[in-house]
């Protein structure tokens, strides 16, 4: 597992207090396709198939509250 950079970990826990891709990137100021491309980035480096896995792991593994 790499480790996540400050703007995937941001990214992370706005989706996990229950932001969509597109509230996401209006909050931090990406474009909706940026934030998905964030995502994909952090399901690759947690070896997770999906976002909701990847949350779950963040959480687990005390990343993101």
């Amino acid at each position: 597992m790499s480790k996540l950079t400050d703007r995937e970990v941001q990214v992370i826990q706005l989706l996990a207090d229950g932001l969509n891709s597109r509230q996401i990137g209006e909050e931090i100021g990406l474009h909706e396709v940026r934030v998905r491309q964030v995502l994909m980035a952090i399901r690759n480096k947690t070896g997770m198939d999906t976002t909701v896995a990847a949350v779950a792991w963040c959480l687990r593994n005390r990343l993101i509250e």
